[in-house]
């Protein structure tokens, strides 16, 4: 039995449910395997970031005093280019080359899974720079000002 075939779904809106259509694929909202199925499905995009995040990342690094006699200290460092939450993803790099290839990436992961990204919902938050306009799909991804949370 294949519980991913021949699916039939309605929507609560109102509180009243709307007519049945069929689903063609996809992971359902609301459904008890959904997580897992979520974390199965897209650990192979997540794994191949996470190799990239020496290249692609954001660092973040701060001295550890060891020993205050000797002055012995250790520099810790962290690299991370990619946040995820269900369906929620956040990439982070340092400069718009970096972020393109992490789109790039993102984007051949969707088109060979089938799965269609909803640019329009895609917001690029700024720090400390000035970006340029980024373009995905032909449309412009919606700037956000890192200091009063406003459009740009």
């Amino acid at each position: 039995m294949d519980i991913s075939l021949n699916r039939f779904n309605k929507i609560l809106v109102n509180n009243e449910l709307t007519e049945s259509y069929h689903v063609k694929d996809g992971i359902d909202q609301g459904e008890v395997w959904s997580p897992i199925l979520w974390r199965i499905f897209y650990d192979p995009l997540l794994s191949r970031l996470n190799e990239l995040k020496e290249e692609t990342g954001y660092s973040l690094n701060e001295e550890k005093i060891i020993d205050r006699g000797n002055n012995e200290k250790e520099l810790l460092e962290i690299s991370i280019n990619v946040t995820a939450f269900i369906d929620d993803t956040t990439l982070i790099s340092k400069n718009k080359q970096q972020l393109k290839k992490l789109i790039e990436i993102c984007h051949q992961f969707f088109k060979i899974n089938d799965i269609k990204a909803n640019v329009s919902k895609y917001e690029l938050i700024k720090i400390n720079n000035k970006v340029e306009d980024l373009i995905i799909e032909g449309e412009p991804i919606t700037k956000v000002n890192n200091e009063e949370g406003t459009d740009t």
